[in-house]
């Protein structure tokens, strides 16, 4: 489920909405697939990079800060 919610929610937290939308403090991007070995099987990982932006104020993450 959570791999439906990434991929539907990447078409719209793209960093090039985010430029032009400075409410949107959440991007999600692609990042290098690679080939992992699990009990001799080889598998595809597909990585995607959620990135989480705010003002510097030091402080721990908070996801009711996005």
């Amino acid at each position: 489920m959570l791999a439906g919610i990434a991929g539907t929610a990447q078409i719209t937290l793209t960093s090039a909405n985010q430029t032009s939308n400075t409410d949107q403090s959440i991007t999600i991007t692609d990042s290098n697939d690679n080939i992992v070995t699990r009990s001799s099987i080889p598998y595809r990982r597909k990585t995607k990079i959620i990135a989480f932006d705010k003002p510097d104020t030091g402080s721990v993450f908070d996801p009711d800060d996005y």
